[in-house]
C-alpha cells in the first residue's frame, strides 16, 4: 500500500469529520487533557502507544474486517456489509465526536480491505491513525 494513500485516509477523515461535526453542532464534551489520566506516568507513557498503535488495531482489524465483513459479504450485499461493519465499529467508540471521526476512518479502511483483499492495507493505516492520534493525547498529557 503506497504511504500516499495512508496521508489520504487520514487527512481526508479529518476534513470530513470537521465538516460534519460543523454542520451537526458536535463538540468535544469537557477537558479530558489530565495527567492525572496517566496514572503512572512513564510507565503507560510507553504500554499505551505499544497497545493502542499495534495491538488494539489489529485486534480490531481480525474482528471487524476479517470475521464480521468477510461473514456478512458471504451472507448479504457489499454495500450492506459495508454499512454494517462501518457503523458498528464506530458505535463501540462511545463519544460522538471520537464517532464521527471513526465512522469516516472505518469506510475508508474498509474500502482499503476490500480494494486489496487483505488486512494488510487497513490495518496500516489503522496503525497509522493510531500513532499520530496517541503521539498527540501523549504530548498534550505529558506537557501539562
Amino acid at each position: 500500500m503506497p504511504p500516499w494513500q495512508v496521508l489520504l485516509v487520514i487527512t481526508a477523515s479529518l476534513i470530513i469529520t470537521v465538516l460534519l461535526a460543523a454542520a451537526l453542532s458536535v463538540t468535544p464534551a469537557g477537558d479530558s487533557s489530565s495527567t492525572s489520566e496517566l496514572g503512572h506516568g512513564w510507565v503507560l507513557a510507553v504500554i499505551t502507544p505499544v497497545f493502542t498503535v499495534v495491538a488494539l488495531p489489529l485486534a480490531e482489524e481480525i474482528i471487524f474486517r476479517r470475521l464480521l465483513l468477510d461473514w456478512l459479504l458471504a451472507r448479504t450485499s457489499a454495500a450492506l456489509a459495508f454499512i454494517v461493519v462501518t457503523v458498528t465499529f464506530a458505535a463501540i467508540h462511545v463519544t460522538p465526536p471520537v464517532m464521527l471521526y471513526i465512522l469516516v476512518c472505518e469506510g475508508f479502511w474498509t474500502l482499503l480491505r476490500i480494494w486489496y483483499a487483505s488486512l494488510w492495507a487497513s490495518w496500516i493505516a489503522h496503525m497509522c491513525n493510531n500513532a499520530l492520534v496517541t503521539g498527540a493525547a501523549l504530548v498534550a498529557l505529558l506537557s501539562t
